[in-house]
């Protein structure tokens, strides 16, 4: 049984020199969909948590916020985790966390499913390896598990000695305490070794951009020469135009920002 967290900007700063003598696995939130505009959004600490978390070979997942309502929507979510992924070394799984009540609470069981099913499907037709998570009440009596025997269960049941769920990981406690991480942080439990099991992608740190290209940012620009960086809106999108010779080469989406290469996630 291996023991690990899993970390998101509401973890702050962390210090992963101290963190890594602490944990055997870190699954780290790359992405959240909005809960009421729909859009998905660039976890703000994934770039600095994946790097320190690569540069230590500490084993990383990844895991998305999900709040889709339908199964195109789940497939968006998977396609934005996976182009966050190909430029790092992930040997846990990629999951999909679904318990946002508002949006998915009142989804009929195969709804539920069938979203958790398209994901896992697009994250896996893409060679990475699948997982879902949610809370021991919504694993009982939201889900369908004949539609979800394919996929590995990453279940929350906090305050026990033991999961009284059969998965491949279980978050045991949201309050935990390791150091590297001030205030409480999630502890889990992974039951399978995914080192042993995932022959990870050799990260294309250096993928050629080119028009069409899909991209994810954590700074962008009012102009192709501004010296200004804004916070984007999205962070995430196609890129149009490429000026060479300037300062912010790359034109998103026809006319929303403009980017530079150090801000492409």
């Amino acid at each position: 049984m291996l023991k690990g967290v899993d970390i998101s900007k509401h973890n702050g700063n962390i210090d992963f020199e101290n963190l890594k003598n602490n944990v055997d696995f870190i699954i780290i939130r790359c992405a959240y969909r909005g809960i009421n505009n729909r859009k998905i959004f660039t976890d703000e600490k994934f770039k600095n948590n994946i790097k320190e978390a690569n540069r230590l070979n500490i084993p990383v997942g990844l895991y998305i916020y999900s709040t889709a309502k339908t199964t195109d929507e789940a497939i968006e979510e998977a396609e934005f985790c996976i182009t966050l992924a190909k430029a790092y070394k992930i040997n846990y799984p990629i999951s999909i966390d679904v318990e946002d009540n508002k949006n998915q609470g009142n989804l009929s069981k195969n709804q539920l499913s069938n979203i958790i099913k398209f994901f896992c499907d697009t994250i896996e037709k893409n060679n990475y390896y699948a997982m879902y998570y949610c809370n021991k009440d919504w694993y009982l009596n939201k889900l369908n598990h004949d539609i979800l025997k394919p996929y590995d269960k990453w279940i929350a049941q906090w305050n026990k000695e033991k999961c009284d769920i059969v998965c491949g990981i279980w978050q045991y406690s949201d309050k935990g305490k390791v150091d590297g991480i001030n205030g409480p942080v999630d502890l889990n439990y992974s039951f399978k070794d995914y080192c042993k099991i995932i022959n990870p992608i050799i990260p294309n740190v250096e993928r050629s951009i080119t028009i069409g290209t899909e991209v994810s940012f954590n700074k962008c620009y009012i102009s192709s020469d501004s010296d200004n960086p804004l916070k984007p809106l999205y962070g995430h999108g196609k890129i149009t135009k490429i000026l060479n010779n300037k300062k912010n080469p790359y034109l998103i989406n026809e006319n929303d920002c403009w980017i530079r290469k150090d801000d492409i996630l």
